[in-house]
């Protein structure tokens, strides 16, 4: 489970204003703490996983970076950590298949199944536990799998704020929901990208969106 769309598009996404402290929830080899490192150039960023060469592999990445010094990495399961503080901006790609066929390898079991190891009522309710009373949780999800997050989180008191429908290609039925959620009501806002244009290239939105973590956009 390296780098794809998924986590390029919710590290390029998620915002928060002066983010001091962020969180990334499964952060596998480190990509979007990495993205959001060179993002937010003042933020404190915490991995959690609980797969210890994730681990490994993520604090490699983070010491060949500019960034080291302000990323930290630390193997446990959501449910057990406890941070030292509220976090301004909780982010995760997290498992997303609730149930079906297992992945033949434990470990992209682990990544891919949300009944595994961390279901969506858990990681709501750790990340209002763990979030500032301001802050926002940041997600990628499937199409349908978001929809339910959103009925989930609020029985959390989590209110989403911004929604992004992500089509794959234009005229395509969508595939992923990127969400943020508050502890906070406020306004919402909801809108649709495609990654590819209907001749298959990528569309203006997506390349403005993540130009600054591919080389070749």
């Amino acid at each position: 489970m390296k780098v794809g769309t998924d986590g390029i598009l919710l590290g390029a996404w998620a915002s928060y204003q002066s983010p001091a402290n962020i969180l990334d929830i499964g952060t596998g080899c480190g990509l979007i703490a990495l993205m959001l490192a060179q993002r937010f150039r003042a933020s404190e960023i915490t991995g959690i996983d609980i797969h210890s060469d994730s681990i490994q592999e993520a604090q490699k990445n983070a010491e060949n970076s500019p960034f080291s010094s302000r990323l930290s990495f630390q193997e446990t399961r959501l449910q057990d950590f406890a941070g030292a503080s509220h976090f301004d901006l909780i982010v995760s790609n997290p498992p997303f298949f609730t149930n079906g066929i297992y992945a033949p390898n434990e470990s992209r079991g682990i990544a891919r199944h949300s009944d595994k190891t961390l279901s969506y009522p858990e990681l709501a309710e750790h990340s209002a536990r763990l979030l500032d009373k301001k802050g926002k949780l940041s997600l990628i999800l499937p199409y349908k799998e978001g929809l339910d997050f959103m009925d989930i989180a609020k029985e959390k008191n989590l209110y989403w704020r911004e929604k992004t429908i992500v089509y794959g290609k234009e005229g395509k039925k969508p595939e992923r929901l990127l969400l943020s959620f508050s502890p906070e009501k406020g306004e919402s806002s909801e809108k649709e990208m495609a990654i590819r244009d209907i001749e298959g290239n990528y569309t203006k939105e997506f390349k403005n969106l993540c130009r600054d973590f591919y080389l070749f956009l």
